[in-house]
This record gives C-alpha cells, sequence and structure tokens, in this order.
C-alpha cells in the first residue's frame, strides 16, 4: 500500500500547498494569478484509470476506491456516470473538504431524481425532495438554519439513554435463539429506539400507526439494487414506495402531535414548538427514519459478526461499560463505517491542497480506504478493543466532519454502545458455517443480499 501523504508533487507545490490550505474560494483564482502558471495541478494532471470498472463500482465502491488509492496515491480521479469524481485520502485535503465553505453536500445524483424523491448516492433509498432539516442539496440556505435550530436537541443523547436500554432489553426478550439473520434484526432494533427519538413517550402506538412500512420499504429497495440490470434513474415503483412511507409517516405524527403533548423529549414535538409546518415534520420523519436506522443497522449487524469469531473480544464488549465501551463502539465504527462515501461538490474554483478544482468538481472521501491507511491508524484493518477514539478524533470518518457533518452522531454512538451492550450479555454469539457472507450490493452502504447469520445463544 502506498503511504498517505500526498505523492505526485511538483517542484514548488510545498510552499503552494501551505497557502493554499488557508485561502478562502475568493483568494485562490487570485494566488493562481500571482504565483503563475505551472504551481498547481489541475484536473487533467491528476492519475487514474483509463476506464471505470462499472461493475466494481457499484458492487463495492468501498473495495474498488480502495485498490484505486493502493495504485495512484492519495489523490486520483474516476469517471463515473459520465462525470469526473476526485478522490482524496490524505489529511490536508480531507479537512479542507470538509469544513471550507467552498465545498458544499451534494448526495444527490444530478439528473436522477424526480420532482418527489432524490436520488442519494450513499444510502439504499432515495429520500423525500421537500424541504426538511436533512435535505441533502440546499448549500448555506433554508435547512442549514433548520439543522441549526435543531442541533441543540441531537446533542443530548443522555435524555434518551433510559428509555433506550428499556427498548434493548425487552427487545432481546423477543429474540428467538438459533440461526439468526442478524441484519433485520439490528434493523428492527434501532427502527424502535430512532422512533423513541422522534415520538416520545408516543412511540408504541405511532409504531402502531407506522406499521411495518419501513422495513418493507427498505426490503423493497434492496431487491431493487440487487436486480441486475437496474437503472440509476428514480422510477415509478420508487416513488410509490416513497409514497407509501410518507403516508405511514403522516399516520404517526398526526398520533403524536394530537393530544396532550409527550412527556418525554421528541423531535416532533420539538418541530411543531418551532413552528415547522406538518408536511415539513412529515418529510423530516420520513428522512430521519431512512438515514438513522439502515447504516447503523449496517454497523452494527457487521460487529456482532466480528464479535462471533472472536470469543475474547466479545467477552470484552460484554463486561465493557463507561469509557471502554464508547471507545470499542467507536472503533466497531470506524472498523464498520456504513455509508463509505463522503460526496462534496466545489461551489466555486478553488485549491484543494496543490490542485485547482474549477466549479462544480465533485470530490469524494471514500471513508473505509481513510480508516483502512496505517498512516491514519495503526493496525488498520484490526480491531483492536483498546484504541482510543472520539467523534473529534482526526480522520474518523464514520459521521463525516465539519459543519455539514452527521447531525445525529451522538446518538448513533449511544444506541450503537446498548445495542452492542445488551445483545452481548443475554447472548452467547457463533458463527454459522452453513452460511455465506455475499457482499454483492450495489449500493454504497455495506448490506449483504444473501443475509448475515450468525447462531445466537442464551447465556
Amino acid at each position: 500500500m502506498q503511504k498517505c501523504p500526498m505523492s505526485h508533487q511538483q517542484d514548488g507545490i510545498g510552499r503552494v500547498k501551505r497557502i493554499a490550505a488557508h485561502v478562502t474560494a475568493a483568494q485562490a483564482p487570485a494566488i493562481v494569478q500571482d504565483m503563475g502558471e505551472g504551481l498547481f495541478r489541475t484536473l487533467a494532471d491528476l492519475p487514474g484509470p483509463r476506464s471505470t470498472n462499472t461493475r466494481a463500482y457499484d458492487a463495492g465502491v468501498h473495495r474498488y476506491l480502495g485498490s484505486l488509492h493502493d495504485k495512484y496515491g492519495d489523490i486520483f480521479k474516476v469517471a463515473h456516470e459520465g462525470k469526473q469524481l476526485v478522490v482524496v485520502r490524505d489529511k490536508l485535503r480531507v479537512n479542507m473538504l470538509l469544513t471550507s465553505e467552498s465545498f458544499g453536500k451534494t448526495w444527490a445524483g444530478d439528473g436522477l431524481s424526480s420532482s418527489k424523491v432524490e436520488y442519494v448516492m450513499n444510502l439504499i433509498q432515495p429520500m423525500l425532495a421537500a424541504k426538511s432539516p436533512f435535505h441533502l442539496s440546499d448549500n448555506g440556505g433554508t435547512e442549514d438554519l433548520m439543522r441549526k435550530e435543531l442541533k441543540k436537541f441531537f446533542i443530548r443523547p443522555e435524555v434518551f439513554k433510559s428509555a433506550w436500554k428499556a427498548q434493548a432489553e425487552k427487545f432481546c426478550e423477543s429474540i428467538v435463539p438459533g440461526t439468526v439473520d442478524v441484519q433485520p434484526l439490528c434493523f428492527d432494533l434501532f427502527e424502535c429506539m430512532v422512533m423513541r427519538i422522534l415520538c416520545g413517550d408516543k412511540v408504541d402506538s405511532a409504531m402502531d400507526a407506522t406499521g411495518p412500512a419501513f422495513r418493507q420499504a427498505f426490503d423493497y429497495f434492496v431487491q431493487r439494487y440487487t436486480t441486475g440490470g437496474h437503472t440509476y434513474t428514480v422510477s415509478p415503483a420508487d416513488e410509490a414506495a416513497m409514497e407509501v412511507l410518507r403516508d405511514a409517516s403522516e399516520r404517526s405524527v398526526k398520533v403524536v402531535l394530537a393530544g396532550e403533548r409527550s412527556k418525554a423529549p421528541s423531535l416532533l414535538e420539538e418541530m411543531r414548538t418551532g413552528g415547522y409546518p406538518e408536511e415539513v415534520i412529515i418529510t423530516t420523519m420520513v428522512n430521519v427514519m431512512i438515514a438513522a436506522v439502515e447504516a447503523p443497522a449496517s454497523a452494527l449487524a457487521r460487529t456482532l459478526q466480528e464479535l462471533a469469531f472472536n470469543r475474547s473480544l466479545q467477552e470484552d464488549m460484554r463486561h465493557a461499560s463507561g469509557q471502554h465501551l464508547e471507545d470499542m463502539t467507536l472503533e466497531a465504527l470506524r472498523r464498520f463505517a456504513p455509508a463509505t462515501l463522503v460526496l462534496r461538490e466545489a461551489l466555486t474554483d478553488v485549491v484543494l491542497g496543490d490542485v485547482l478544482l474549477p466549479k462544480g468538481t465533485v470530490v469524494g472521501i471514500c471513508v473505509s480506504a481513510v480508516h483502512a491507511c496505517p498512516e491514519h491508524f495503526s493496525q488498520p484493518q484490526n480491531f483492536l478493543s483498546d484504541r482510543e477514539l472520539n467523534l473529534n478524533t482526526k480522520m474518523f470518518l464514520t459521521f463525516s466532519g465539519g459543519p455539514r457533518g452527521c447531525l445525529g452522531k451522538y446518538f448513533a454512538v449511544e444506541m450503537m454502545a446498548i445495542g452492542l451492550s445488551q445483545l452481548t450479555k443475554q447472548f452467547y454469539l457463533m458463527p454459522n458455517e452453513e452460511y455465506h457472507e455475499s457482499c454483492d450490493f450495489p449500493k454504497f452502504m455495506e448490506w449483504s443480499t444473501e443475509g448475515l447469520y450468525l447462531k445466537v445463544m442464551e447465556r
């Protein structure tokens, strides 16, 4: 594997790089003019494959991009869907990409979305295109203001901790020991905990109103992208699936907002207090359920598989508490980062390290490749129970980073820790040799198309 520090630098680039790391988008063109042509590389100068292995990109984007990092170094370009994608891995460029106001979030696929549904590049489902605090294509507009207003709600996981623990205990009691596909199990566990965030103490009646809609839609999209020869463009069937989710969410919202206010914290109640229109609240519920359930469910399922094959690690997790439990949870989220590609778009001509990027250039960070780089993490392919991490650790990118990073990261870590703790306290996890994992899933979140089966036995 090539080292992570930037490579392919030209004479004089070191000086330019130090300056470029601090320039604003408005300054970048002036610096090019002052320092002369030839000191910055352009897109044409970047290495990369002559043609893209589309199948490899679709079926396992993180493995494919990781192999290209091994071949071309810390920055390269690759064509996808007729456009050039620049991919970076070094600290300087990653930090600039995530923190600079010169780049905006761009998860949606241009030309692939419909008027109702927005195609999302690194989650299984699309998202509703209506306004919400978690709308993907807004940069500095209404949705950013909404995010800021609700941020205080998402930095208080402690107010849900006892309720989540009670939910996890009750959920574990419902698990039938034997050979279990842990992927849907983890999905169902996170669904009930996320519904608690949304609905407060009205969670049970809200889940009754929602029914199995989210799980059914999830299964639909898994099958939709598993089928060979599928298209990326949002189809009428996709719109229909999302409309089912919208209707189910509307039923839940009406349950939660009817009658007395929830005595427990509730995101939906918080939004009503903030004066948000009902349609925005409904759209937010759909998009939160998509983003906050499927991704952590993937990470939890793969962590359980790791623990099944490593008994000593499983026992360590079983007895972990406090900071050690948090460290192990963060290590699980590093090792099995669920959403593997972070995308940003240059909002203006901008210098990224030593490369001048024109406005509109899409730049990606392959989270798995960053987490697998030994320059960033020692023994990156190993699950180290004593690795000390926190959400501010440099190059820990499971939740992206910067001002546009994941709003729910504190909730996700706490829910993941509770799930791991409760499951390992109540059950032995063992490999099931009769089943073989298939990761051949043509989307950007790791999900086994043939299930992820483990032997789950009561202690």
